[in-house]
C-alpha cells in the first residue's frame, strides 16, 4: 500500500523550514513539488521566486513572480520579488513598474518598498541616457518616462533638426493632420521651408550620445514614426506648443528663417 500523498500545504512548510535554513536548492524541491501537487498556489510560486532570488537565478525568478501575480494579482510580494528579478536582470524601468504595482497595494508605508522604487527609478533614468535602443517602442518607453517638459519639447525640436529637409516635409505633412484644415494646405509648403529650429531656449539640455545617434541611424519612414509617437507621448499643454510651432511654418508672409526664428 502507498503511502499518501503529502499536500501542497505540507511541502510549503518543509520548504519554508529549508529556506529559513538557508538550503535554497532543497527549498525549490520542495516548492516545485508543491506546485505538481496544486499549481493554482500563488504562494509557492512566490517562494520558488524567493529562493532564486537568494541564488541570484534572476530569469527563472522572475518566471515564478510572474505566475505568482498572474494568480493572484494582489499579492505585494509577488510585484515585489518581479520587481526585484528584474533589478537583477538590469530591466529598471520594468522593475519600477512592479515596485509601483506593489506600492499601490501596500496598505502600510513599507520603507523597503520605497527604497526599491526610488533605486530603480534613478538607474532607470541612467540606464535610458546609456543603453543602446532597441526600437521604436523602446525608445517611446524612455520618452514617455521623461517627466522635464523642456526636455521632452527639446528633444523634439533637436531631432526635427537631426532630420533631412526632405524627412522634415514629410514629418511636417503629417502634423498638419492634427490641425484643423491644416492638410488641406499642405501641397502649399515646399521642402525648401522646412529650415531648422533654434535651439536658444534649450541650450543649457545635455541629449545622450545614444538617442542622437538612434534618431540619425534610422530611416525616414521610422523617423516620421518615432515624431508622432513622441507627439502623442505628450501632454495637451505640449501638444499645443508643438502646433504653434507648426503654424509658424504656416505663415505665409514670413520668410523661412524668421518663420523658424519665432516657433521656439
Amino acid at each position: 500500500m502507498e503511502p499518501p500523498e503529502q499536500s501542497a500545504d505540507e511541502l510549503k512548510a518543509q520548504g519554508n523550514e529549508k529556506f529559513a535554513a538557508g538550503e535554497f536548492d532543497a527549498a525549490v524541491e520542495l516548492y516545485t513539488a508543491g506546485i505538481g501537487v496544486d499549481g493554482t498556489n500563488h504562494v509557492l510560486f512566490g517562494n520558488r521566486c524567493a529562493c532564486h532570488l537568494a541564488l541570484d537565478r534572476f530569469e527563472p525568478a522572475l518566471a515564478d513572480a510572474e505566475q505568482a501575480t498572474a494568480l493572484n494579482a494582489k499579492w505585494v510580494k509577488g510585484h515585489f520579488r518581479k520587481g526585484v528579478a528584474l533589478m537583477g536582470l538590469e530591466r529598471y524601468r520594468e522593475a519600477h513598474g512592479a515596485f509601483s504595482a506593489a506600492a499601490k497595494l501596500e496598505r502600510r508605508r513599507n520603507p523597503e518598498l520605497q527604497s526599491k522604487m526610488s533605486e530603480s527609478a534613478r538607474k532607470a533614468k541612467a540606464a535610458d541616457r546609456r543603453m543602446p535602443i532597441t526600437g521604436i517602442d523602446d525608445w517611446q518607453q524612455r520618452f514617455a518616462a521623461l517627466s522635464e517638459m523642456r526636455l521632452r519639447l527639446g528633444l523634439m525640436a533637436h531631432f526635427w533638426n537631426l532630420a533631412s529637409q526632405p524627412e522634415r516635409h514629410v514629418i511636417f505633412r503629417r502634423f498638419l493632420d492634427l490641425i484643423p484644415g491644416g492638410a488641406a494646405a499642405a501641397p502649399e509648403f515646399a521642402v525648401e521651408r522646412m529650415v531648422p529650429l533654434p535651439m536658444k531656449n534649450y541650450g543649457d539640455l545635455e541629449f545622450p550620445p545614444v538617442w542622437t545617434e538612434h534618431f540619425s541611424g534610422i530611416g525616414a519612414e521610422e523617423k516620421l514614426a518615432t515624431m508622432e509617437k513622441m507627439y502623442t507621448s505628450c501632454s495637451d499643454s505640449e501638444q499645443a506648443l508643438v502646433l504653434q510651432d507648426l503654424r509658424h511654418f504656416m505663415q505665409p508672409s514670413r520668410n523661412c528663417a524668421a518663420a523658424a526664428a519665432a516657433s521656439t
